[in-house]
């Protein structure tokens, strides 16, 4: 900053130049985080000269808290907005403000969040090795189910099969990811009105399976409309190097290293005996596939 000056300086030398190469006007957001930034952005900078705006985590209570409409909030929309209103949340004051603990109980990670995000928080790290396109090809599985399941904890219990096998993956590579998605293919689109759905949810970069059952879990239930199911699919994107552990907020630091102990000794075991030697309790329930399917070859029956 002292070769080139403020942040704001930078901007405006920027804008300048592009509209004096290009003819065009461009807009800029300026923060502390990507968050920040991208907020100022698209509340304050899109609107009015200069076009740009600065926001910063001392100004939260005069910018982001002022914003009333959820839906348009970042990482959430219509469906999550309204289980927001059901519990008495209005606007992002009401989010900063509310119980922290009832958000990661309703929402998990999403719910960890959203919260944060309400008072400017995002924990992104720009300085993470992000692997280029070419390398950054994501991990995802998907499953065409026997039958048409129909009942919501069946579906459950496959999702979490799958991002169980996800989650084992991106910890063989020493990768994690930031953006979880899942895909529902409906068994009759002719009922259902469509084909299926899919949904997804920024979250702190991970690789740990509980992290994956619950964003599933919650993606899934943000758009299920009750109509049976077919084809089922979880998948991470935005894939970076794995780094250290990050605590979490709302798990005590030996909770957090327990759980990353459990999700190493799992894949050990499975790694020297295979699939079957050990599964997670989910996998005996009704509508659990993962034993059978470990059994056959490429998924299919050889």
């Amino acid at each position: 900053h002292n070769l080139f000056g403020s942040n704001e300086e930078i901007a405006t030398q920027i804008q300048k130049k592009v509209f004096d190469q290009f003819g065009i006007i461009t807009t800029v957001g300026i923060g502390q985080n990507p968050l920040l930034a991208k907020l100022a952005l698209d509340n304050e900078a899109k609107k009015s000269t200069p076009w740009q705006a600065t926001w910063t985590y001392d100004r939260v209570p005069e910018t982001i808290w002022k914003l009333d409409d959820l839906a348009d909030f970042w990482s959430i929309g219509s469906r999550t907005a309204k289980k927001l209103n059901a519990i008495g949340i209005h606007n992002l004051y009401d989010l900063a403000h509310a119980d922290r603990a009832l958000l990661h109980q309703r929402f998990g990670v999403l719910g960890d969040a959203m919260y944060f995000h309400a008072w400017g928080i995002d924990y992104s790290d720009l300085t993470r090795r992000y692997l280029p396109r070419s390398e950054n090809k994501g991990y995802g599985n998907s499953q065409v189910l026997m039958r048409d399941y129909t009942q919501a904890r069946e579906i459950e219990v496959v999702l979490s099969e799958i991002a169980d096998q996800v989650a084992g993956r991106l910890r063989h590579h020493q990768v994690q990811g930031e953006v979880i998605s899942v895909g529902i293919g409906y068994a009759d689109a002719e009922e259902a009105g469509t084909s299926g759905f899919g949904a997804q949810m920024k979250v702190d970069p991970t690789n740990r399976t509980d992290d994956l059952i619950r964003a599933a879990r919650f993606l899934f239930h943000s758009k299920w409309n009750g109509h049976a199911v077919r084809n089922v699919s979880v998948r991470v994107n935005r894939i970076s190097q794995a780094s250290t552990m990050q605590l979490s907020l709302f798990e005590s630091a030996e909770k957090e290293e327990a759980n990353v102990l459990l999700d190493q000794t799992i894949d050990k075991i499975r790694q020297l005996y295979g699939y079957k030697a050990i599964v997670r309790g989910y996998s005996k329930e009704k509508g659990a596939t993962a034993i059978d399917r470990a059994g056959l070859v490429g998924g299919h029956h050889g």
